[in-house]
């Protein structure tokens, strides 16, 4: 299982890939318990994301 800490709401920076190279979720998606559940399934170890909270910060940081 995982150690992977990750706050619901934050907004994924990069693709995420299993270890055996299949996409779990785009950048730019906005994290939900259900995504936080399949890192553990997935063991994902690690993941960049940002807390942001103006609209217009999100976009530019998805540029």
């Amino acid at each position: 299982m995982s150690d992977l800490q990750v706050e619901t709401g934050s907004i994924l920076l990069e693709d995420v890939y299993t270890s055996n190279g299949v996409l779990l979720l785009k950048k730019g998606t906005i994290l939900n318990t259900t995504h936080v559940e399949l890192f553990q399934k997935h063991n994902v170890e690690r993941v960049k994301t940002v807390q942001l909270t103006n609209p217009e910060d999100i976009l530019n940081t998805l540029k």
